[in-house]
């Protein structure tokens, strides 16, 4: 439906919280570097589709798509990728993850015709510590890190986060501040 030529280089990225930015980076690489003119990022999630309402992780489940067309300009009030800081911690590695399910034709249940597979969604107890830990403490590190490099204060961004969780939500806007 884009009539995109078919010699267009489909990069896809498998990182649930960070798909857009990475994207993002990659575009702004190949334009910097001459390799392509334009890159289209286009980024979705499902996952309410993936969770057990009955678990406390399916409070954060949320589904979102995006997309961003983006080509170099020589108008300097055009917006451009400045700089990224990027944190992490692998000792949470392997504490939340997706585990596929071969699907099979499910019987009735309670009378009713089963019309889903079981959640794919699943976090550990360290899982769960890292995603208050990490998401809630040492992610805003690397906007607080961002704005120190830039000698900006909070208040001179809005904060546009991807989490659903009102909870790493509310974390964030008391760290950084930000105007809205």
């Amino acid at each position: 439906m884009l009539h995109l030529s078919p010699s267009a280089y489909v990069v896809p990225l498998n990182n649930e919280f960070s798909n857009f930015n990475a994207g993002l980076l990659f575009a702004d690489a190949l334009i910097r570097a001459g390799r392509v003119k334009n890159v289209l990022i286009v980024v979705g999630g499902d996952w309410t589709r993936h969770v057990s309402y009955h678990t406390v992780q399916s409070v954060s489940a949320a589904d979102g798509a995006g997309a961003a067309v983006v080509g170099p300009s020589a108008d300097t009030t055009k917006w451009q990728v400045v700089d990224q800081q990027t944190v992490m911690d692998t000792s949470y590695f392997g504490t939340m993850y997706m585990q596929g399910q071969r699907y099979e034709q499910q019987p009735p249940k309670d009378g009713r015709e089963r019309l889903w597979s079981d959640p794919f969604f699943q976090i550990t107890p360290e899982g769960m510590q890292g995603f208050g830990e990490f998401g809630g403490k040492i992610a805003p590190t690397a906007v607080t890190g961002l704005l120190a490099r830039h000698n900006l204060p909070g208040s001179a961004v809005t904060l546009i986060p991807h989490q659903a969780s009102s909870v790493l939500f509310e974390m964030w806007q008391k760290v950084l501040q930000p105007a809205q």
